[in-house]
């Protein structure tokens, strides 16, 4: 009896380095395989929109929407591979143009003749929002909706944002700063954003604002 149990004692005590022996063997495996891939980083842009009024006053732009897509990690690679010149950036500037296009068409019939300095604005302001709409439903289509990250302007008109992937992003901004419905434009060349790095920018000139009612 006293053998048996001496037995199974020594049974269990090799399980037990043999168990200790596997987790080094899975240590190890794993802190190789994290210094081989090791995680990148976010990057982060910060900034602020706002605008200058003709007396020389700063409104800025209250919780307004703040869109980054991105263009592509850098012109080298998107030379070399044109899928990652297909990106939410590149889609954003052809959506624009299509839609001035068909805008200034209609500016110049006799029914876009007929339209008053506020309407037109509006109109051209609407372009803005109509480009990015489509940007948006482009990116949900091409399943690349990580080319575009949202995020909203404080009460001050600053906002701050992670961004996961670097490379080169084009900035937008919707919103009203003081009496001034307005949409801000940074696009090609875009802001280059690095991995573990903050990246300011200012949107203060609006590519188009109106007044509000």
């Amino acid at each position: 009896m006293q053998a048996e149990n001496f037995l199974v004692a020594e049974q269990l005590q090799w399980r037990k380095v043999f168990g200790l022996l596997a987790l080094l063997v899975l240590a190890t495996i794993v802190g190789a395989q994290q210094q081989k891939s090791p995680s990148v980083k976010a990057g982060v842009v910060s900034g602020s929109v706002f605008l200058i009024t003709k007396s020389g006053d700063l409104k800025p732009a209250r919780m307004a929407d703040v869109y980054l897509l991105y263009l592509y990690r850098s012109v080298k690679v998107a030379n070399a591979n044109p899928e990652d010149a297909d990106s939410a950036g590149h889609a954003w500037m052809d959506n624009y143009n299509k839609v001035m296009e068909e805008f200034l068409k209609v500016f110049a019939s006799p029914e876009g003749m007929a339209w008053s300095d506020k309407l037109a604005c509006l109109k051209h302001l609407q372009n803005y929002q109509d480009a990015l709409s489509q940007t948006r439903d482009w990116a949900s289509a091409k399943h690349k909706g990580w080319q575009i990250l949202i995020t909203e302007t404080d009460e001050n008109g600053v906002f701050r944002i992670a961004v996961p992937h670097p490379g080169e992003y084009s900035i937008l901004a919707s919103g009203r700063a003081g009496f001034n419905d307005a949409f801000w434009v940074v696009d090609a060349p875009g802001i280059i954003v690095n991995p573990g790095a903050t990246t300011t920018v200012k949107l203060s000139s609006p590519a188009k604002s109106c007044l509000a009612d």
